[in-house]
């Protein structure tokens, strides 16, 4: 038995209980299909000042999928470890095979998307329960034995450096077509706002995206 399936029966066995059963699979439902990354994004897409996050948001989930769904799953084919190990699971057989943990990748770009574009203090505050919810969507796929500890890690991973990519893709979109004026501009992430100020709005200046505090 190699260290990954040790690992992963440890956790398993040392924290089952009934509660947790419950919890760990409301955990993971939420999850299923990217619904409550899709959901935070569509509701920062709605509102007028976050809409350059919610596309962020919204990318990050897009590029991440592609990758993960259609490229690396089925290029690795690793059978999950309940299927390895003939033991009976909490939840309907997942689809597809085990490497790299697709909610566990999902979970981490949008987070992640969502903490590189945080400007406000309610924001950068909020961030915190998105990553620890990001953290804990991946725990529920250890503890459903549906994934082994080194796929969590690898689509954490996947989602970090995603994330990025679907930021620098928002800017640029926003340089291309946003070119009417407008009270609220696009804000440029790659630029961080201090924490003791609150939010900016970006104006175009000289054909780059300005950083200019409102009064």
């Amino acid at each position: 038995m190699n260290a990954d399936t040790t690992l992963l029966l440890a956790i398993h066995d040392t924290m089952s209980s009934a509660f947790m059963d419950h919890f760990m699979v409301f955990v993971t439902s939420l999850t299923n299909g990217g619904f409550i990354w899709i959901l935070l994004g569509v509701i920062l897409f709605f509102i007028p000042r976050t809409r350059p996050m919610g596309i962020a948001v919204l990318l990050a989930i897009a590029l991440d999928s592609i990758l993960v769904n259609l490229v690396i799953k089925p290029i690795v084919m690793r059978p999950r470890p309940y299927q390895a190990l003939d033991l009976s699971i909490l939840i309907a057989d997942p689809s597809g095979s085990s490497f790299p943990s697709g909610h566990s990748s999902v979970a981490f770009a949008a987070a992640s998307a969502y903490c590189l574009t945080s400007n406000t203090k309610f924001e950068k505050r909020f961030r915190w329960f998105l990553l620890f919810w990001a953290a804990l969507t991946a725990f529920s796929r250890l503890y459903l034995l549906v994934h082994y500890p080194s796929d969590v890690i690898a689509g954490a991973l996947i989602g970090v450096v995603v994330a990025p990519l679907a930021i620098m893709l928002t800017d640029w979109l926003y340089r291309k077509f946003d070119k009417n004026e407008h009270d609220e501009k696009p804000r440029k992430f790659t630029e961080c706002v201090p924490e003791d100020e609150d939010s900016r709005f970006w104006e175009p200046e000289d054909g780059k995206i300005k950083n200019t505090k409102t009064s």
